[in-house]
């Protein structure tokens, strides 16, 4: 027995004939309220001629052709759930090719697969004054250290900061501007200036931090790991992607 409809057909398609945790054969029904979550969000009682409503609350409905209206109005939410989703894809594809990017810095660090020459080719001077007291072997790690802690960390801001202005991004329509073309650009210059940043703090914190034949001691530093992580997560914004009431309007008016 079902007590509503979901978002999706696809769920209630599997729930019905099936019983119990294991799914046994057997017969559905579902007892629908013009008062549900599903009819309520996406004014689906709109499509319902008034007619059709019973007299009194707790009478039943029965008649087909509400269920028609409901069947009709759950197919538009459901378009229009697809296209909230093909929009969100088009903001998270850039930043998973970016994650992508960074992530093959990170490894190839970490595993030793590129040789690390930032610091004796930028910071040379001391690179050099280090190297006669404590051995190339140990900058090697040095820069290795600072590279993982500075990648972890700009990472994390910068997840902070596209974030943020993705929260707000849909605003820009009102200067006529495209909100996606506009984030891309955000997104663009702001890892740009991110992997820039990454060699500039390596560089930096290799000139004034303190190097022992061990490398750096890292908590005693003041470089320590984060306590969280961040994951990117974007969700759908009402501003920009909620139009299903002009749709459902539209059905009305040329149906």
């Amino acid at each position: 027995m079902g007590t509503n409809y979901h978002d999706s057909r696809r769920i209630d398609n599997q729930l019905r004939g099936r019983a119990g945790r294991q799914g046994d054969p057997d017969e559905s029904r579902f007892f629908i309220s013009l008062e549900d979550h599903l009819i309520k969000r996406y004014d689906i009682a709109q499509l319902i001629p008034a007619s059709k409503f019973p007299l009194k609350q707790e009478d039943p409905v029965n008649d087909p052709a509400v269920s028609r209206e409901l069947l009709k109005g759950r197919r538009i939410a459901e378009g229009y759930n697809s296209d909230i989703r093909r929009q969100l894809w088009k903001y998270s594809f850039i930043i998973e090719q970016q994650r992508r990017i960074i992530y093959n810095k990170r490894q190839d660090v970490l595993m030793d697969t590129v040789p690390l020459v930032l610091l004796s080719s930028k910071a040379a001077e001391r690179y050099d004054a280090l190297k006669a007291q404590v051995g190339e072997k140990v900058l090697q790690k040095v820069e290795k250290q600072l590279t993982l802690h500075y990648i972890n960390k700009c990472w994390a801001d910068y997840l902070d900061y596209i974030n943020y202005e993705r929260e707000g991004i849909h605003l820009v329509v009102i200067g006529k501007k495209d909100p996606l073309a506009e984030f891309h650009k955000i997104a663009i210059e702001a890892f740009d200036e991110m992997m820039a940043k990454i060699d500039a703090e390596t560089i930096r914190t290799f000139n004034t931090v303190a190097v022992g034949e061990d490398g750096i001691d890292m908590v005693k530093a003041g470089l320590n790991a984060p306590s969280s992580t961040w994951t990117y997560l974007i969700s759908d914004n009402p501003y920009q992607f909620s139009r299903l009431s002009g749709l459902i309007k539209a059905y009305i008016r040329y149906d």
